[in-house]
């Protein structure tokens, strides 16, 4: 009889070679974003001790604005161009085009965004008072519309991305522990913070020309319009997204009071630790989905037939340990050992595996054309989450609210099931 250990070692080594582009994307891609968000986590603490709670509240205020700009100026693209990409990553001319229209764009919106602010600085008070606050945050939206991701994500070349940005953020992690000393230097910090974001925009950008012989070429006007149709649903859905999540902490705001808000705001920290495990394994196989797509809609579905049994083991052993181990995670973020908080985590522990089962339908909607289809169950589950989460969380606080994330992610992920079987014999290659 075979060895169970020897048996399960070469399942283990066939895994790896068969997808070891997918694991190597998973790999990178992870640790960018681990290296994305330990930044601020290693920064704020900091940051707080020498500027106060005033100063930080006004940066943050900043922040969000700029946040917005970046995702009107991201436009999708970290969808619909990684498709682009993907599909042509052999043809150096449509590379070149891609490239060049997805930049083109940006740079428009980039612009129409910092009109906006201007007219922010002009019409608002609180704004005009702290303009200089602003004009440094926008440097983070800069930095942002020239950084390729999706250049790097369709040619499946994550590492480029990765080491850009551990670089050049550890160096800015040094400059501000050594130069921010005092309240007065909170415009230095602006800048610093934004020279950051600035320079890894640059030096991926630059390796996108120079390693990959990207040539800037002019798109014409009815290239642009093209560009911009499709990826208008991918943007709206974004948007959506975006939308309905941030609702959650206003809602219960308005209905409940402050205690039971920061409890929420502890579970969804904690909740969006694990979520974006289901978000990194999402954007590290979509730019294989992109080029499965080519032979057609039976080659990606066998593909997550494969795939989608052994890794839905591994995240439900990763919502178990979100259950099990809530007590000490709530601790880690609070410094809290309430039971509420602990119940409300173990309640939103299942949430990340739903959102992970949604990935085989919503990626091969997406490759295939259907993001108008896309938008409309995005839509719904919007208005159903924020209809939901008023009422439950009139009557049930935040445990309503955590209610109402279930049932938004179960009717999304439910939906895309039916959408994908009931059209996908419609599906065409690409």
């Amino acid at each position: 009889m075979k060895n169970p250990l020897i048996h399960l070692f070469n399942l283990l080594s066939d895994f790896k070679k068969t997808y070891s582009n997918v694991i190597n994307n998973f790999t990178n891609f992870g640790f960018y974003l681990f290296i994305l968000y330990s930044y601020p986590l290693i920064t704020l603490p900091y940051l707080y001790r020498v500027f106060g709670v005033g100063q930080m509240g006004v940066i943050i205020f900043a922040q969000s604005i700029i946040q917005l700009f970046i995702i009107i100026t991201d436009y999708g693209f970290d969808l619909t161009g990684t498709k682009a990409i993907s599909i042509n990553r052999t043809n150096q001319l449509q590379l070149n085009e891609i490239a060049s229209v997805i930049l083109i764009i940006k740079a428009i919106l980039l612009l129409l965004c910092f009109i906006a602010l201007l007219l922010l600085i002009g019409v608002s008070f609180n704004i005009r008072n702290n303009y200089p606050i602003y004009l440094l945050t926008f440097l983070l939206a800069i930095g942002q519309a020239i950084f390729p991701v999706w250049f790097y994500q369709g040619i499946e070349k994550l590492q480029y991305l990765t080491i850009t940005n551990t670089i050049i953020k550890i160096i800015g992690i040094f400059l501000i522990f050594f130069l921010i000393k005092q309240p007065n230097d909170l415009y230095l910090y602006l800048l610093i913070n934004g020279s950051v974001h600035l320079f890894i925009g640059i030096a991926g950008y630059s390796i996108m020309c120079l390693k990959f012989k990207i040539r800037f070429q002019r798109p014409t006007l009815p290239l642009i319009k093209k560009y911009l149709k499709e990826g208008k649903d991918v943007f709206l859905t974004n948007i959506l997204s975006h939308a309905y999540i941030s609702l959650n902490v206003i809602i219960l705001g308005i209905i409940s009071n402050p205690v039971l808000v920061g409890y929420y705001a502890i579970v969804e920290k904690a909740y969006f630790v694990f979520r974006w495990i289901a978000v990194i394994f999402f954007r590290s196989i979509y730019p294989h989905i992109c080029n499965l797509a080519k032979k057609g809609v039976l080659t990606t579905q066998g593909y997550f037939n494969k795939i989608m049994p052994p890794l839905t083991i591994v995240f439900t052993g990763l919502c178990l340990l979100l259950f099990l181990l809530a007590p000490q995670i709530v601790l880690l973020f609070s410094g809290t050992s309430s039971n509420t908080p602990i119940q409300l985590l173990r309640m939103v522990s299942i949430a990340p595996l739903i959102v992970f089962l949604n990935t085989p339908p919503y990626q091969q909607l997406l490759v295939f054309g259907y993001e108008k289809k896309l938008l409309v169950i995005i839509l719904y589950a919007a208005i159903l989450s924020i209809c939901s989460n008023i009422l439950l969380s009139y009557y049930f606080g935040p445990t309503g609210t955590v209610g109402s994330i279930l049932f938004s992610e179960t009717f999304i992920t439910v939906s895309l099931y039916i959408l994908f079987n009931r059209i996908k014999k419609t599906f065409k290659t690409i």
